[in-house]
């Protein structure tokens, strides 16, 4: 998830939550192989930019 930018200093459940609220809203449970492949193409596709200029 970090790889994707969800990076708060939160609890990896948060996170979780709020990434499915923006990718699989209403889904709920442990994280799962649907997630983890969204992650993965997300992250692939829009990585976060970890260089000078990050925002």
């Amino acid at each position: 998830m970090r790889t994707f930018g969800y990076t708060s200093d939160v609890t990896d459940e948060v996170l979780l939550q709020s990434f499915r609220l923006r990718f699989r809203p209403g889904y709920q449970g442990p994280l799962d192989t649907s997630d983890m492949a969204l992650l993965g193409e997300l992250a692939a596709r829009f990585p976060v930019d970890d260089g000078p200029f990050a925002a």
